[in-house]
């Protein structure tokens, strides 16, 4: 992997994807007569207040060649097949699933029966104490309970389906570049995003702070180089990635984030030194609250979050205590028996924030 050489490939908004399935009536669309949500069995989030009709489950009604990461698996072929063997690379694919549209295709669409599908207890019951940004702007638009329990056990098992697919062709193309040895000095990184909701504590969809969004897949891969078959425990930030592989490559990594490489962790397969750990996010895409910052931190088993004015204060927030609270039931947030921890996280909020200028980051 080398700065000198870079391609992204990203075909998750190819049109004929985006047309067919994503968040659009299906009546009215060029070709999409011949998709008939019944026969597909799509899982549709559709009630008045819906600012999307996403498709949270069903079959993809084409061959396994035409959705959209088998399309970037192949164009990523296609390039690493046109690139001099004796130059280095550096590639990136960007695969949309598992996101909605959930819609894998055949076979991976059977690959997980109903009846295997654990139904969340938190949907009954998602806790005490939600914030009111939750409560009041975000589940109006994401409420499972729009749902009927076998909706969510048939969303969630082609959710499990879509991953195993996007698992599937990210293994094509590890086994593609093997046999043409392109992997044998090759740092390969496999990580996502953001997690899900589906069903659990009564919501759909990622923007929030529970584990089931903020807990992701962050692997690195590099034979004989780093540690293997090692898993850390200590919670980090997928922000690591860039100063890790830019150490591993041997190439500087900008000052402000050089501290951040987990090049050491992974080359000796020990456990970093624990530091706190941000997600921020906006409810913006969802056109309300713009300017709001929520902000989440997570420091010694406890995690706060918190809506943080221009004025800095924060407000609307949780506190818990993930050692005895794991499943984030009991918020603290206000309660003086626990203000002086409430305050040290607030600080560390309100000092990550001044780090990281004024906009907030988009999840």
């Amino acid at each position: 992997m080398c700065k000198k050489q870079y391609c992204e490939i990203r075909r998750d908004q190819e049109q004929f994807y985006v047309h067919s399935f994503w968040y659009r009536s299906f009546s009215g669309i060029r070709g999409s007569d011949r998709y008939d949500p019944d026969r597909f069995n799509w899982v549709k989030y559709q009630h008045d207040n819906a600012i999307h009709p996403w498709v949270l489950g069903g079959t993809f009604p084409e061959p396994m060649d035409r959705k959209a990461e088998a399309i970037c698996v192949r164009e990523a072929m296609r390039w690493l097949e046109d690139h001099p063997r004796d130059r280095p690379f550096f590639l990136r694919l960007s695969f949309n699933a598992p996101h909605t549209p959930v819609v894998p295709p055949y076979p991976f669409d059977r690959l997980v029966r109903k009846e295997d599908v654990a139904y969340p207890a938190e949907t009954e019951g998602p806790g005490e104490g939600q914030p009111e940004w939750l409560v009041r702007s975000l589940k109006p638009f994401a409420d499972a309970s729009f749902l009927t329990r076998d909706q969510i056990l048939e969303a969630r098992r082609y959710y499990y389906g879509e991953a195993a697919f996007a698992d599937y062709q990210f293994g094509q193309l590890l086994e593609w570049m093997r046999k043409r040895g392109m992997l044998d000095n090759t740092i390969v990184v496999f990580l996502s995003d953001h997690g899900t909701h589906i069903g659990d504590r009564g919501m759909l969809q990622k923007q929030t702070f529970y584990n089931e969004v903020v807990q992701v897949p962050y692997m690195f891969w590099w034979p004989g180089r780093i540690a293997a078959g090692k898993r850390i425990r200590t919670p980090v930030e997928i922000r690591t990635m860039l100063p890790t592989v830019m150490e591993l490559a041997g190439i500087e990594a900008p000052e402000r984030c050089r501290e951040l490489s987990l090049a050491h962790t992974l080359r000796d397969g020990t456990e970093p030194d624990a530091k706190p750990v941000f997600c921020e996010f906006t409810l913006g895409t969802f056109g309300i609250r713009r300017e709001d910052r929520l902000v989440m931190v997570l420091d010694g088993g406890w995690k706060m979050t918190a809506w943080v004015d221009a004025g800095e204060a924060l407000r609307d927030g949780t506190l818990h205590d993930l050692s005895s609270d794991p499943y984030e039931t009991r918020n603290l947030f206000g309660q003086p028996a626990h203000a002086e921890e409430e305050r040290r996280l607030g600080n560390l909020i309100l000092q990550h924030l001044r780090g990281c200028g004024s906009s907030a980051s988009g999840s």
